[in-house]
């Protein structure tokens, strides 16, 4: 072979080493990427599911909060009812003894 042919073998090889190391590199560029990727998916998904575990808490605590008040509300509704129906027996009993008295 001619040195102008040798030459050109070489700088073909040399160009050839440099296209893999930038496939090299690009591949591994790509692979640091997805990797990324793939950590910020978790970390998102982690952050998601605490959302909606918080949310959810959040949620159990208002229905129980709801339900302490209606209870709440019934049992001072009956104690009124009974306290009111004591303060009164007295005066309903004479208001029935006022019919039996006008028959």
């Amino acid at each position: 072979m001619s040195n102008i042919a040798n030459a050109t073998l070489q700088n073909l090889h040399q160009l050839e080493r440099l296209d893999k190391c930038q496939d090299v590199r690009r591949r591994l560029e790509a692979w640091r990427l997805l990797d990324r990727e793939a950590k910020a998916r978790k970390r998102r998904i982690a952050l998601r599911r605490e959302q909606r575990a918080k949310a959810e808490a959040a949620a159990r605590r208002m229905r129980r909060m709801r339900a302490f008040k209606s209870s709440g509300a019934r049992a001072a509704a009956i104690a009124g009812v009974f306290i009111a129906a004591a303060w009164f027996s007295n005066d309903f009993i004479v208001w029935l003894d006022s019919f039996r008295h006008a028959f």
